[in-house]
């Protein structure tokens, strides 16, 4: 801040540069504001909060969870303490994954295979159509579903 101070002190010509700065700033606020606002994957609906509070009466603090989008797995595991499959260290008890790979395995539709493979019991999902299992809670676009053993 000092070297601004001196440069402001020296030359004024300067002020329309740092006030395009600022403006730029605002500009880019405002746009990720907007955009957090319309993106409901990356807010914590009411829908997804039941669903973590469904997840947290209802399931075993043992139970292995996938979360999609895999964003929510942080705060899914907050919510409820349960474990989640694409979380490492402490936060979520889970196991480390690379999450390219699981993104692979979840878009080529192999649900039910890593269900089997990671020991899935519940899959929570935001506007996710084809889930392997019976839906066992739903709300909104927000679904959990119980994965068969």
């Amino acid at each position: 801040f000092s070297v601004l101070t001196a440069v402001w002190a020296v030359n004024y010509s300067v002020y329309p540069v740092y006030a395009g700065f600022l403006a730029l700033s605002v500009f880019f606020t405002v746009v990720k504001i907007i955009r957090l606002e319309r993106d409901k994957t990356s807010i914590l609906s009411e829908p997804l909060l039941d669903a973590f509070a469904w997840l947290k009466n209802n399931c075993n603090k043992e139970d292995m969870v996938l979360c999609l989008p895999f964003d929510i797995f942080q705060a899914m595991h907050y919510f409820t303490g349960c474990r989640v499959l694409q979380a490492g260290g402490n936060e979520a008890k889970g196991i480390l994954f690379n999450r390219a790979t699981l993104g692979e395995k979840v878009k080529n539709g192999k649900l039910k295979e890593m269900a089997k493979e990671f020991g899935i019991k519940y899959i929570l999902a935001m506007g996710q159509k084809e889930m392997p299992g019976e839906t066992v809670f739903s709300s909104g676009d927000v679904r959990i579903n119980k994965v068969e053993d």
